[in-house]
C-alpha cells in the first residue's frame, strides 16, 4: 500500500498512515510539540514496547503525559469510528476487502489480547513515532475520537479466507459495564 488511500462508508472517509519502520504512537494532541521523536528518547522508549500496545511517558515531568505505543510490525493504519478500533492492513487484495473483513469479525468470536488502560483527556492523534511532533502535517496523524475517559485497549489479530488479514486495536470504555462479559471472557482465555 501507498500513500494515503480512502475507503468510504455512509459518506465517512477513511485514511490511512503509514511508518517509517518504527511504531506509531497515539498522544494527546496539546502535547504534541513534547514528542522528539528520533531526535530523542521518546523514540527509543516507544521502542522499547514488547507487547502490541504499551505506555510511554512523554515530556518533562511537570508537563509529562502519557502516550500509547502501537507496536510490532510497521503495518498501515486507518481508524475506523464506529468499531473504535485501528485497524492495520497486514494483507489484502483491497482496502474494501479488508475494511469489511474486520467489520465481519469484529462480531464474531476474536482472541482479544489485553492491553494497557489508555486515560485520554484531550484530543488524541496517531502517528510514526519516528516523527518529531513539532514538524507532523495533518496528513501524517489519525485523529481519534474518543471522548474523554479511560479505556481499556485489547488487540486481535483477524483474517478471511486466504487473501485477507489484518490487526484490531479496540478503546474499550473501562466505565462500559455492558462489555463486562466480553472482557471477562477475554482474559479467562489469555
Amino acid at each position: 500500500m501507498t500513500g494515503d488511500s480512502e475507503v468510504r462508508r455512509d459518506g465517512e472517509e477513511l485514511r490511512w498512515i503509514e511508518s517509517s519502520g518504527g511504531p506509531f504512537v497515539v498522544l494527546p494532541a496539546s502535547r504534541l510539540t513534547h514528542w522528539l521523536g528520533s531526535n530523542g528518547s521518546d523514540y527509543e522508549a516507544a521502542c522499547e514496547v514488547e507487547e502490541y500496545l504499551g505506555l510511554v511517558r512523554v515530556g518533562a515531568p511537570e508537563l509529562e503525559a502519557t502516550g500509547l505505543v502501537v507496536a510490532d510490525e510497521p503495518l498501515p493504519a486507518v481508524y475506523i469510528p464506529d468499531l473504535k478500533c485501528v485497524l492495520q492492513w497486514q494483507y489484502a487484495p483491497s482496502e474494501s476487502a479488508l475494511v469489511s473483513a474486520a467489520r465481519r469479525s469484529i462480531e464474531g468470536v476474536l482472541d482479544w489480547q489485553v492491553g494497557p488502560v489508555f486515560d485520554i483527556r484531550d484530543r488524541v492523534v496517531m502517528f510514526d513515532a519516528a516523527a518529531s511532533g513539532e514538524t507532523l502535517e495533518a496528513s501524517e496523524m489519525l485523529e481519534l475520537p474518543l471522548p474523554p475517559g479511560k479505556y481499556e485497549c485489547f488487540t486481535a489479530d483477524y483474517s478471511e479466507g486466504r487473501d485477507t488479514a489484518g490487526r484490531l486495536h479496540q478503546f474499550r470504555p473501562v466505565n462500559d459495564f455492558t462489555a463486562l462479559p466480553d472482557r471477562l471472557a477475554t482474559r479467562a482465555t489469555l
